[in-house]
């Protein structure tokens, strides 16, 4: 896929709660997820690499995607329970959705959601735009998050429509009903 630029672009940060403990200790299947949704929402992955570590309180990864339009993390917090993941995207500002619905989805977290996303300006004409488009989106259950963000996967998979041609508008927002 070639990059197409943008004057904006979109971050996306959210930390899941009561995290089954298979997401922090399976690196391999948790990449697994951030990899297909990533290409679900037909991002271009350059590389992608993860590190392990332990302290103390626990261990966890540390995982990291570059995608041709910017990149996306995670981190994992056995002792809290919680996975944190980030995707960054300069491709608009609708951009990233798809990927955290399939990724909130599939972790199903217990104790609920908390996310913070942004418009980033990438060009000049965008700044003052961009400093007024921060939001936090808090959800007591993966369900009641996916609901918060049903408008943002729409409008994200009509940008995608305009930048490919063929994307599949869903008809619901659980985000296997997008595939």
């Amino acid at each position: 896929m070639s990059y197409q630029p943008s004057d904006e672009g979109n971050s996306v940060q959210f930390v899941c709660y009561g995290v089954n403990p298979i997401w922090y200790r399976d690196v391999s299947r948790l990449m697994s997820l951030v990899r297909r949704a990533l290409l679900e929402e037909r991002y271009d992955i350059v590389s992608e690499n993860f590190h392990p570590f332990s302290n103390d309180k626990g261990e966890g990864y540390t995982g990291v995607f570059v995608i041709g339009e910017s990149d996306a993390t995670f981190h994992t917090y056995e002792e809290k329970e919680s996975l944190e993941v980030t995707v960054n995207t300069c491709r608009g500002p609708k951009s990233g959705w798809i990927a955290v619905a399939r990724i909130v989805e599939e972790i199903a977290p217990e104790r609920g959601v908390y996310a913070v996303s942004g418009i980033v300006p990438i060009g000049e004409s965008s700044v003052s735009h961009a400093e007024n488009s921060i939001e936090v989106i808090r959800s007591a259950s993966s369900d009641e998050f996916l609901s918060e963000i049903e408008l943002k996967v729409r409008e994200c998979y009509c940008e995608m429509k305009a930048r490919f041609g063929d994307a599949p508008y869903p008809s619901d927002h659980s985000a296997s009903s997008y595939t």
